[in-house]
């Protein structure tokens, strides 16, 4: 039998179509950070990929930023992340998934802001310390852990209808790293920067009645100002 073009044709367009449709729900359904958040990593990847910008522009640098005031590499250095391929795709989606549900279900507005911006700088100076080149991987780590935290009973899908609980995600994301021969540095850090911010935000507040970080009249300024509410 030969080659039926059309049909093949029809299959193709309808994929797109379903891509097409699947992408326009994801950004209907998009919470304001989170979309921002992963969009700039996307756009950030672009722009290293087709090489409109060199990855040493980007890249982490205490000395650049101190010595030559390059302040933008600790904002930057959050949404480019070193890998392709199938890490970076895994990378994007774990930050959608931690961050949508965070935003959505779990924060307020301001807190939630609160917590990127406690993470960031978190991540930053442990990064910093350990010279890393990015803090994409630990801040998405952070994350990760912030979320395994705060849903204990939810369960995920992963690998089609295999289901996993939500805190064995830190260590399955552990377990892939050192399975595929790759470090596992920059998520450490990240996990010791979320389990950090876990438990001076929920777990000494509970034991010595004080919010140490109770979010600020500005952040949360701020935060109805950008409209994440």
């Amino acid at each position: 039998m030969g080659w039926d073009y059309h049909a093949a044709w029809a299959a193709a367009v309808r994929r797109a179509w379903l891509v097409q449709e699947t992408a326009a729900a994801l950004v209907a359904e998009c919470p304001p950070c989170t979309f921002a958040l992963v969009a700039l990593t996307l756009f950030v990847s672009m722009l290293v990929h087709y090489r409109f910008v060199r990855p040493t522009a980007l890249s982490l640098s205490t000395e650049r930023m101190v010595s030559h005031l390059e302040i933008w590499r600790a904002v930057l250095s959050v949404f480019w992340h070193e890998a392709r391929g199938p890490s970076m795709l895994a990378h994007t989606l774990l930050l959608y998934h931690s961050l949508s549900r965070l935003e959505t279900q779990y924060f307020s507005g301001p807190d939630f802001l609160y917590m990127l911006i406690l993470l960031w700088g978190a991540t930053l100076a442990l990064g910093s310390a350990f010279e890393l080149r990015s803090l994409a991987t630990s801040f998405a780590a952070a994350l990760l852990l912030v979320y395994s935290f705060a849903f204990p009973q939810r369960t995920v899908s992963v690998l089609l209808d295999l289901r996993m609980p939500v805190p064995l995600l830190p260590y399955a994301l552990i377990a892939a790293k050192l399975i595929s021969s790759q470090g596992i540095l920059a998520e450490l850090l990240g996990y010791a920067a979320g389990l950090a911010y876990w438990k001076a935000k929920f777990d000494y507040p509970h034991a010595l009645g004080i919010d140490a970080l109770a979010t600020p009249a500005i952040v949360a300024d701020l935060a109805r100002a950008l409209g994440v509410v």
